[in-house]
């Protein structure tokens, strides 16, 4: 296995970029190759935590490994953006989108439930032109993390649909939301109360709901609480 990460450069969508390839995880033997393991590791988390949007491989084939899981995990945290790439799809009796549901559906599900990332299944041998798709996929993710903006207008649209939506109750106390900020993307909920009726696990789904419907998939959206506006401060 390759230990240190190598780097190459591309032009997608008419744009430069620099692709990193970090070490991949390799099976574990009794030959001191788990020092070599954890080195590996420990580059592929370092690249990851520094990149722009990171393309998580994960081999079709089999189900995701506890190094996938780690990885995945360490995405969320750091708040990267991230597209997620099935390799290996010529191994598997399964089209692209069984890929994509099985993986929704697997260990992984933490990370569709935090950025609902986009999903491509590729093959080397087969689908070569679907490498190239994730890479543009890539690039968008990037732009919807650092530069999408969407108009106060549309969001309150699609925050009234939701309401009325399973569960939208507990939007009831919300007035109104506004985009406050990209890199990364976040949204300014307005209303009295609004700490108790979303908590931090709800608050979780809306944003990945917001990145699903509004066009931030992969990205990492941010929800922030504020009073409501309309509230006059008290006079002295």
């Amino acid at each position: 296995m390759t230990r240190d990460a190598v780097e190459a450069r591309a032009t997608v969508r008419g744009r430069a970029v620099t692709v990193v390839d970090t070490a991949g995880a390799a099976a574990r033997d009794a030959t001191g190759a788990d020092a070599l393991v954890r080195a590996a590791a420990r580059g592929a988390a370092f690249e990851a935590a520094r990149c722009d949007v990171a393309a998580l491989c994960v081999d079709a084939s089999t189900r995701p490994t506890r190094d996938d899981l780690r990885l995945a995990r360490r995405l969320v945290d750091a708040r990267v953006p991230v597209v997620v790439v099935a390799t290996k799809l010529d191994l598997v009796q399964a089209t692209a989108r069984d890929v994509e549901r099985d993986l929704r559906a697997s260990p992984l599900r933490f990370l569709f439930d935090a950025v609902d990332p986009p999903v491509v299944a590729c093959s080397a041998v087969r689908a070569p032109a679907r490498a190239r798709r994730a890479l543009a996929l890539a690039v968008q993710t990037r732009d919807a993390h650092v530069e999408r903006r969407i108009a106060t207008g549309p969001l309150n649209a699609w925050l009234a649909d939701a309401k009325r939506g399973p569960g939208g109750e507990r939007l009831a106390a919300v007035r109104y939301a506004a985009q406050v900020a990209t890199d990364p993307p976040t949204f300014a909920l307005f209303g009295r109360g609004l700490a108790a009726a979303l908590g931090p696990a709800r608050r979780d789904r809306l944003a990945s709901a917001i990145a699903r419907d509004l066009g931030f998939r992969g990205a990492r959206v941010a929800i922030v609480l504020r009073g409501d506006p309309t509230r006059r401060p008290p006079q002295a």
